[in-house]
């Protein structure tokens, strides 16, 4: 697993001395996190690219929790195919001076999940699992969600199959999920986007995705929350209104 980690960083690093693989961003943006129409909960950096066959993922959440601000750091791997099949990924969360830090690969041949997880300071018992085909992990959910837009229909559920990267408590158990397009209503035609219910974890969410799978707006009635795509500068002011 270090060997897969260390060869795609000393892989990326060699635009230093060589022409670098072209890379296609299908986004990086920012969003703010509000729940009960006014607490001021978190901010967070979406980045996406493509390159060389495989989609990479970054993620950098800030959210306010018990008068402190704690971060999240979240990398995954996948390749370039409709099911985006795991290669690898990587998530760090900061809770007060306790962090975790867990990491995933997936073997190519075998399609087995191999996890390491050290949470303060000690490393917990490996988790190795199979993974069924067309398992994606599920901070790729909109990207996989828009290779998918051209094969739904409105008010057809479509089923995925996906795990969460910080699944440790669990076992990293796979996790079923349903998508369903929606007729557009006045945010969706007035934002050119389309809006999707999907079905995760028992819990209900609407979603305002562009062409490119790039979210402008999600909704999640369960938790009375609604995260909303702005600017850098706004999302980094967030915390401090």
């Amino acid at each position: 697993m270090k060997f897969l980690l260390t060869l795609f960083i000393a892989t990326a690093s060699l635009g230093a001395h060589a022409a670098a693989p072209a890379e296609k961003v299908l986004w990086d943006t920012w969003y703010t996190v509000t729940v009960a129409n006014k607490v001021h909960y978190g901010y967070y950096n979406d980045k996406a690219t493509l390159r060389e066959g495989k989609v990479t993922f970054q993620n950098h959440f800030w959210k306010l929790e018990e008068g402190f601000i704690n971060e999240e750091r979240l990398g995954a791997l996948a390749d370039d195919t409709a099911d985006l099949t795991p290669v690898f990924f990587n998530f760090k969360s900061s809770y007060r001076a306790t962090e975790t830090n867990i990491d995933g690969a997936v073997n190519p041949k075998t399609h087995a999940l191999n996890v390491r997880v050290l949470r303060g300071g000690k490393e917990l018992p490996s988790i190795i699992k199979a993974l069924p085909k067309g398992l994606f992990t599920s901070s790729l959910f909109p990207i996989w969600a828009a290779r998918h837009l051209g094969q739904l229909k409105p008010g057809q559920a479509v089923p995925f199959l996906t795990l969460m990267e910080d699944g440790f408590e669990h076992g990293f158990e796979t996790v079923n999920g349903t998508v369903r397009l929606e007729q557009p209503d006045d945010f969706a035609r007035k934002t050119g986007t389309r809006k999707l219910t999907v079905k995760f974890q028992d819990r209900s969410s609407i979603w305002y995705l562009e062409a490119s799978g790039c979210p402008v707006r999600i909704e999640m009635p369960g938790m009375h929350s609604v995260v909303e795509r702005v600017s850098g500068d706004q999302a980094k002011q967030f915390l401090a209104q």
